[in-house]
């Protein structure tokens, strides 16, 4: 299924009639990685991507590979955290909706590239934007869904709201499901941000995260090269 998201990706931007279109290469250094309110990675990670964007404000397409690398593996009790991710996604942009298909892969988990059911979990993720606020959902509607190590195949069902300011802060709350480290779904993502430029031009962000399901707190820094 993973095969005929990719061909099916490419054969849309083929006939995909560009007004921009533009390579993109780039990568963020965090102290550590957190995700949708999940902490993946205790330590510094290196999170590199590359992408290719064709379209307009009206109708755009984008296809790219996203990447987290821990500089060391980290563990929860029985559950060892991946240290290691490397995705790819397709985006698909009409006006201020967006819809997102995203194969997330964990080398990490010593499991085969190949092996679709259980090396691999599918998102579709479907979102808006309206001035400063942004609405997100998203399903995992195939692959590996067993996030938290419990041995269960869990939905994937995640909600959340945030809204950006004008001076660079941001606040979002996330709604999740087992997968997120919920009992059965709850709140799993609190947070504020902030993103400034330092040495005048190197951008630089903040977050504080908290996940009261999973009763775990993170406070992360990060650097955009």
């Amino acid at each position: 299924m993973s095969k005929l998201i990719v061909f099916g990706s490419l054969f849309c931007f083929a006939a995909f009639t560009p007004a921009v279109a533009q390579f993109d290469v780039c990568a963020d250094i965090v102290s550590g990685y957190v995700w949708r309110g999940s902490i993946l990675a205790d330590g510094p990670s290196i999170q590199p991507c590359i992408s290719y964007a064709t379209g307009s404000d009206a109708a755009s397409l984008e296809v790219g590979a996203w990447g987290s690398y821990s500089f060391f593996g980290t563990g929860n009790g029985d559950w060892v955290r991946p240290s290691t991710e490397a995705d790819l996604y397709a985006t698909l942009g009409l006006g201020p909706v967006s819809l997102t298909i995203t194969d997330y892969y964990f080398p990490s988990a010593a499991i085969e590239y190949f092996d679709y059911d259980g090396g691999h979990t599918l998102e579709a993720a479907l979102g808006v934007e309206i001035g400063g606020l942004s609405l997100l959902g998203a399903y995992n509607f195939a692959g590996a869904r067993d996030l938290n190590g419990d041995g269960k195949d869990d939905p994937g069902v995640y909600f959340e709201a945030a809204y950006s300011f004008s001076g660079g802060a941001k606040v979002f709350a996330g709604l999740g499901d087992e997968f997120y480290q919920a009992e059965s779904f709850g709140l799993v993502n609190l947070g504020v941000g902030y993103e400034k430029l330092i040495l005048e031009k190197l951008p630089a962000f903040g977050q504080v995260v908290v996940n009261p399901e999973a009763e775990s707190f993170a406070i992360v820094f990060g650097i955009s090269l």
